[in-house]
């Protein structure tokens, strides 16, 4: 018989692999085809999606979110998991990762820059970055109240820009649920030369 405890992650864990997958996906395309090994993921979540889409490619993975969701997955055997506030800029973790990702995590931030200088930090020259956030100009159902920020796909990618990355691929993709239907911008993005 199955634990109610096990029944509810697992439940959680479907419901996670509905949204952001293209993101992840564009991601664990950069590892497999770049042969990239290691991972750090800014607003991680339930780490369903890493495990689906990264783990069968690195085991070298870091995690970073809020408190109450590192909870839930640091007893995991794989990977590292951080508890950190996004919108404090200091998370410095002595490191640069061949990879970061961020996904619909951005928008949620009061200073949304705190997220991009983190991610600066933790990159060299070949690292690679992928971010997405909804597409403002187009949300097709209901706006979500808890996005603290909300860009065009355009306006997006200029921020990215302004703050010393470089985009080597974007795209538009249609995210829908029951409560939310919008397309997803997602950016894979390279650190300017000028700035590392």
């Amino acid at each position: 018989m199955i634990k109610a405890s096990e029944y509810v992650r697992e439940q959680l864990w479907k419901k996670s692999l509905k949204f952001q997958t293209a993101t992840y996906r564009s991601a664990g395309a950069c590892v497999e085809d770049e042969g990239l090994k290691s991972v750090l993921d800014l607003g991680c979540g339930g780490t369903a999606k890493l495990f689906e889409f990264i783990y069968p490619w690195t085991k070298d993975i870091t995690g970073v979110d809020v408190g109450i969701v590192i909870q839930g997955v640091k007893d995991l055997p794989v990977g590292k998991w951080i508890s950190w506030d996004l919108n404090d800029s200091s998370l410095d973790l002595g490191r640069v990762y061949d990879l970061i990702i961020s996904a619909d995590c951005i928008e949620h931030l009061d200073d949304y820059e705190a997220l991009l200088e983190i991610a600066r930090r933790h990159m060299n020259i070949d690292s690679f970055f992928v971010i997405s956030t909804p597409d403002c100009s187009d949300n097709i159902k209901q706006e979500n109240i808890d996005h603290k920020q909300r860009w065009t796909f355009e306006q997006f990618g200029g921020i990215l820009e302004k703050n010393g990355f470089l985009i080597v691929e974007k795209c538009k993709v249609p995210e829908r649920d029951a409560k939310f239907r919008y397309n997803s911008s997602i950016f894979v993005c390279k650190l300017k030369p000028d700035v590392t």
